[in-house]
């Protein structure tokens, strides 16, 4: 994956961002799942639950969350669709 195809297919939220800012959305293990680009590593949080921090139920269905400087006031919040990131999906055997 690509910074390219990070921005093509995600939107960034200023919202979540700002919450993620305060600890309030985000990962619940930074690191935990990561996407990494060709410029930097992206943590990784699913709307189901997995990895998610979201007391404040801001998840939306299907939703893919990439996360960037979590735990910091610069935190990064970029939204995709599940289904459009099939094609990235990489698993180890």
């Amino acid at each position: 994956m690509t910074e390219q195809n990070v921005r093509d297919l995600t939107d960034a939220d200023p919202e979540l961002s700002r919450l993620c800012g305060r600890g309030a959305f985000g990962q619940v293990m930074d690191g935990w799942l990561y996407a990494r680009t060709d410029r930097r590593r992206y943590g990784v949080a699913f709307a189901n639950g997995a990895n998610l921090h979201d007391p404040r139920n801001r998840r939306r269905e299907d939703s893919v969350y990439f996360v960037r400087n979590q735990d910091t006031p610069l935190c990064e919040v970029r939204v995709a669709q599940q289904g459009q990131l099939v094609n990235f999906a990489v698993t180890r055997r």
